[in-house]
């Protein structure tokens, strides 16, 4: 869009300087037919003015020189401008009178040339030998002693062989011309700049409104998106607490049946002699691990504590499993977070302390683990820290390297409450991730931000529409 009206625009002016120059030509020609017409006018004149010294009879000698005296003293006195006058040359060049510069009388100036070599005194003859005519030529200025331009209209008077002659300079014709297409040229260049912030206040305004266009297209699939994922976590939740439930309170309890059944079974058989208690022990043993197993499972689908105790109490028990598990020594300091955040929130938080305990046991090979959980007003904060193989830029938040999946994961657990996820390298080796949730307060007022501006951008786009 914008090369296009780029190119309307340099079109249009170049279309608008074509129409100038053949404006400009156009008045320098009518102004030097004016002018032309003047010095036809200025001739007729002349020639009026000496016509009956002209049509006298025809005398001797003495009379002619007589009469050609009385001619070149009227011509001579005759002057329409500071720089008007008539000059007179007889065929063969030679100057007869030119009142401006009487020097010049009585010599012979037909090779005489300006400074584009015009021949103008053998040109202005020839004119006036094929019955009148103009000649441009550059001729000394008598006001200023500065060549300027001039042109000259000439005539014969046959009677006394001579070419008459008169001119107007015309470098003003040049100057007014010069001064019109400057002037033209500024009203062009004006009109050009404000058609040039037209057009880019409305290409801004609609790059803006495709931006606002976009950009609320863009919110609104986000903001589906980022429903959709929160409707897949909040159904896996309660998948998971469905299988929790079904192992504890069906499984288990089985199992612990099935242990009390064989039990009670053992102790009324009689003592066997050939190792049938060794086999019931071995038995209740492997029962015992399955209990165990099973509530190991069950607790990592959804942990009881999380919904009956809380997450402090759910985030410590993990830390438990987990040392008891990897013999690594876990130190847990949780703060109770009571009501500050949604059982959601707390849910997202907890999936993320067991990612990054699994990504720890996966990837760091870690000595010592330290999980801390702290609240303040506004926010919430779980922070993870070991003394493993540490992280480097590119294993981050949506890197490629150790956890990459499993910390976008995190990501996006925390972006559906519009929390932040920080993960970095400690100097001495070891990972720290640090995971932000905003509490319940401080999540309703950026809503109500986030929803304002939202509407105020629907209302401002809807006009365009």
């Amino acid at each position: 869009m914008c090369l296009v009206l780029v190119a309307v625009i340099l079109l249009v002016q170049s279309q608008a300087r074509l129409l100038v120059d053949r404006q400009v030509v156009a008045l320098h020609e009518r102004v030097l037919s004016t002018k032309k017409q003047e010095l036809k006018n200025y001739i007729e004149i002349a020639l009026t003015s000496v016509a009956p010294a002209l049509a006298s009879r025809m005398g001797d000698a003495a009379t002619e020189a007589k009469i050609a005296d009385e001619v070149k003293s009227l011509l001579g006195r005759i002057s329409f401008t500071e720089d008007g006058y008539f000059f007179i040359y007889d065929m063969n060049g030679v100057s007869i009178m030119h009142p401006r510069q009487s020097w010049r009388e009585g010599e012979n100036w037909l090779n005489v040339r300006d400074k584009d070599g015009v021949y103008l005194i053998r040109d202005l003859i020839a004119a006036a030998r094929a019955g009148g005519g103009f000649v441009q030529y550059y001729w000394e200025r008598p006001t200023t002693g500065k060549r300027a331009r001039k042109i000259s209209y000439a005539v014969s008077i046959e009677r006394f062989g001579w070419m008459l002659g008169t001119g107007v300079y015309i470098d003003e014709i040049d100057e007014l011309v010069a001064a019109l297409r400057s002037d033209v040229e500024d009203r062009v260049r004006a009109i050009f700049i404000v058609i040039s912030l037209i057009v880019a206040a409305s290409v801004t305004g609609v790059g803006l409104l495709v931006s606002g266009l976009a950009y609320r297209e863009t919110s609104f699939a986000n903001t589906a998106l980022r429903h959709l994922y929160n409707r897949m976590v909040d159904a896996q939740e309660e998948e998971r607490a469905r299988v929790s439930r079904d192992l504890h309170d069906g499984i288990s309890q089985l199992l612990v049946s099935a242990k009390f059944a064989l039990g009670h079974a053992r102790s009324r058989m009689p003592v066997a002699q050939d190792g049938t208690a060794g086999n019931l022990g071995e038995g209740f043993a492997l029962i015992d691990d399955a209990i165990e197993e099973v509530h190991r499972i069950s607790a990592d689908l959804r942990p009881k504590d999380l919904d009956d105790l809380g997450l402090a109490a759910a985030i410590r028990s993990l830390g438990e499993r987990f040392a008891k598990t990897t013999r690594v020594p876990v130190h847990v300091s949780a703060l109770p977070v009571n009501d500050a955040i949604s059982q959601d929130q707390k849910s997202a938080l907890y999936r993320i302390a067991q990612e990054a305990l699994t990504n720890i046991q996966r990837h760091a090979s870690a000595t010592q683990v330290e999980i801390r959980l702290e609240r303040t007003s506004s926010e919430v904060v779980l922070e993870l820290c070991d003394n493993g193989a540490g992280i480097d830029a590119s294993e981050g938040p949506g890197g490629t390297g150790y956890g990459g999946l499993g910390l976008r994961n995190m990501e996006e657990r925390l972006g559906a409450f519009s929390g932040t996820l920080s993960v970095r390298g400690r100097r001495r080796g070891g990972t720290v991730l640090r995971a932000v949730m905003p509490t319940r307060a401080a999540s309703g007022t950026k809503a109500k931000q986030a929803g304002f501006l939202e509407r105020a951008a629907a209302r401002w786009v809807s006009r365009f529409r």
